[in-house]
């Protein structure tokens, strides 16, 4: 499955979990918990996401080590790549507009959409 959906996809530079920390840490000067969600657009369609977290390494309270949170960005990264949106996460990051904020009511990460949930089989 993975070759057959590489193939499909653009070839592009590969991202790991070291660049994909810098450029969160670039744009918004912190470390940054990275995710991968699943989750319905417009018009319901289903979209896999980027989204950064309002939570961050350098925190405190952040529940995972060092160790954990690179192997969670080396995770992400390398599903980044196979779907060939590398390219497509480093201009986000580097362009969005979007502010992550913390509020009496609760917190808003930043989500960049990244793949129709349609063109990936059963492990999304």
């Amino acid at each position: 499955m993975r070759n057959r959906l590489q193939r499909s996809l653009q070839v592009q530079e590969r991202i790991d979990g070291t660049e994909l920390r810098q450029l969160v840490r670039n744009r918004w000067g912190a470390s940054y918990d990275v995710r991968l969600s699943k989750m319905a657009g417009r018009f319901g369609k289903k979209r896999v996401y980027l989204q950064v977290m309002w939570k961050f390494l350098e925190q405190k309270s952040f529940p995972l080590s060092e160790d954990e949170y690179m192997a969670q960005l080396e995770a992400v990264a390398e599903y980044l790549n196979i779907w060939g949106v590398a390219d497509l996460v480093r201009k986000e990051i580097k362009t969005t507009k979007q502010q992550m904020h913390l509020s009496t009511v609760g917190a808003k990460c930043i989500s960049i959409p990244l793949i129709d949930a349609d063109r990936l089989e059963q492990e999304w």
